[in-house]
């Protein structure tokens, strides 16, 4: 059985790339051969649990976190 072939049309974007476009940046990485199927799961897992964490730490002030050792004193 062949290979699947999934084509995606992105296109070049220069500004912050926000949770989902992230995703879909490694995924245009995935199918240029730059990175195999397992790094592209690991990359969009990570991209979401770092989406997961800043919703979940927003509901505390920086000194809580600087306490706590979640933000690095300056």
């Amino acid at each position: 059985m062949a290979p699947r072939i999934f084509c995606t049309n992105l296109e070049c974007y220069r500004g912050v790339l926000r949770e989902a476009q992230r995703q879909l940046s490694a995924l245009s990485f995935f199918e240029k051969g730059k990175i195999n199927s397992e790094n592209l799961v690991n990359l969009c897992c990570a991209i979401q649990m770092e989406a997961i964490r800043r919703h979940h730490l927003m509901q505390y002030d920086n000194a809580f976190l600087k306490d706590i050792r979640l933000r690095p004193p300056k």
